[in-house]
């Protein structure tokens, strides 16, 4: 079976900030309370290059609201200009791991210094 992929390109340096709100398969907003999450970063020959988390500082969980917020700062994403994967995954408080995402994150140069 095929995979479809999600490509996203980033400016080398640029502060990465995205947000998810997590829903369960019948549309109600996800119990987030006690879970964690994790994204991990690896480059083409499947070395780790970092990994955030709810516990570096990386993420923040709103279970109120079912959101988890990412802030990779500048000097994370001061990654060499390459082609890279990664994958978000929540470890729910029951135990259920889920993927939220995975993609290929393209770093590309930044001209402006």
């Amino acid at each position: 079976m095929n995979q479809t992929i999600n490509i996203i390109t980033r400016i080398r340096g640029d502060t990465w900030i995205k947000e998810w709100y997590i829903f369960n398969e019948d549309g109600a907003k996800a119990n987030l309370t006690n879970s964690s999450v994790k994204l991990v970063l690896r480059d083409k020959n499947d070395t780790l290059v970092f990994e955030a988390n709810n516990t570096n500082n990386g993420f923040t969980i709103n279970a109120n609201t079912a959101r988890i917020r990412m802030v990779c700062n500048s000097s994370t994403m001061n990654l060499t200009p390459n082609t890279y994967y990664y994958d978000v995954e929540i470890s729910f408080s029951n135990n259920v791991v889920r993927t939220i995402e995975q993609a290929k994150l393209i770093i590309i140069k930044q001209y402006a210094t």
